[in-house]
């Protein structure tokens, strides 16, 4: 077994703290173009799976006239967006490691550290489960237990003056949540 003054000694164990500017999410952004532009293929790719799987939802909600759902749904995506991305943050790795890029490879990122996305995505599946279920009732509550139909879902939840505690009351449970 290492004695603990060489591990300390080990730079790989203590990671270097960099100091944050304001300029920082500029370099980021470039090089998250750099990425984009050195496998187009790949990160659109991967991008639009996400995409298509954003409309299915919102396409099975409107079948089903569960438009109360738009805001938690919508909402779910930023949740899951930190385990989504994982896949672009491993083609930033193996590009930063000059080794290939391939959608396979995206798609299965999360694999490195299975057990913990697992636990994560457990957590954040609860949160957002929590989220719809709240939403379900603050809509039964503001409306009355009637959802409001298609035809006039954006009149009646964005356009009207009884939306307004709707709207306080979701960014609320968001912030809560």
């Amino acid at each position: 077994m290492p004695r603990l003054d060489a591990l300390e000694s080990n730079t790989a164990i203590h990671p270097r703290v960099q100091t944050l500017t304001l300029d920082h999410p500029w370099s980021w952004l470039a090089k998250g173009w750099q990425d984009l532009l050195a496998s187009p293929t790949t990160s659109l790719g991967y991008g639009i799976v996400f995409v298509v799987a954003g409309y299915l939802l919102i396409g099975i909600a409107v079948v089903a006239d569960l438009f109360y759902l738009f805001f938690p749904l919508m909402s779910g995506f930023f949740l899951v967006g930190s385990i989504v991305a994982v896949g672009l943050y491993e083609i930033s790795r193996r590009r930063e490691l000059a080794l290939p890029v391939s959608m396979g490879v995206a798609l299965q990122a999360w694999r490195a550290n299975g057990s913990q996305f697992a636990a994560f995505g457990v957590v954040l599946m609860l949160i957002f489960l929590a989220w719809m279920r709240l939403t379900m009732l603050i809509f039964a509550l503001l409306f009355g237990g009637l959802t409001p139909s298609w035809e006039n879902f954006v009149q009646r939840v964005f356009l009207s003056v009884e939306s307004f505690p709707l709207l306080v009351a979701m960014l609320f449970m968001g912030a809560l949540l």
